[in-house]
């Protein structure tokens, strides 16, 4: 399967050129969603997080299917609608892979949600197959291991990710280089005309 990175579409339709952007207001969401470390307890955190939220949508006349959702908080990557969320139920997505959490947007009469995805661990990458570069030069870097890798203190550009085999065959690939997600979702999102999204061409996805 292959898989591509995604980002949030940039459309200048309001007074800044930025993604559109949905901000999450009540006070209950906004506690949770302050910063923690759940790479351990990340389901559970998904799966507590308040069932409902509220939120408005950031200096925009209109919105778009796939949104920024802020502020950041762990494993979330979107505000996304009824019409994403059809997509990944037709496509029979695992439920262990994506965790959707009702949001109500103020001005908008349509159904949208958090997306949360979990993240995989750099210890799930396979580093000898890993390219890396500085931002200084194309000449490619690679590691040996984690260790090695955690040790490294420069800013490094990724421009392949070799991932432990047991994620090929997943849909979603949440890593601290980008959201990716795999070739089926993209070509639904392209045939339903999602809105709000646009490729990313770096870095390539790989398994051993």
């Amino acid at each position: 399967m292959k898989y591509y990175r995604i980002e949030f579409e940039i459309e200048d339709d309001g007074p800044y050129e930025n993604p559109h952007t949905v901000y999450v207001k009540n006070e209950e969401s906004l506690e949770y969603m302050k910063p923690k470390d759940n790479y351990e307890n990340q389901i559970e955190y998904f799966e507590k997080f308040p069932t409902r939220s509220i939120g408005t949508l950031f200096e925009r006349r209109k919105y778009t299917d796939f949104m920024v959702a802020a502020p950041w908080c762990f494993g979330l990557e979107a505000a996304v609608n009824k019409r994403i969320k059809g997509i990944f139920e037709e496509l029979n997505i695992s439920k262990k892979e994506y965790y959707l959490k009702k949001i109500d947007i103020k001005k908008i009469h349509e159904d949208f949600f958090l997306l949360f995805i979990p993240l995989i661990r750099e210890e799930d990458y396979y580093f000898p197959e890993c390219r890396f570069n500085d931002f200084n030069s194309e000449e490619d870097i690679f590691f040996k291991n984690n260790e090695e890798f955690q040790k490294d203190d420069r800013l490094l550009n990724c421009k392949h990710i070799a991932l432990n085999n047991k994620y090929k065959d997943c849909d979603f690939l949440n890593l601290r280089y980008g959201f990716f997600v795999s070739e089926r979702i993209i070509n639904k999102f392209q045939e339903m005309k999602i809105t709000g999204w646009e490729l990313s061409k770096r870095p390539s996805i790989s398994f051993y």
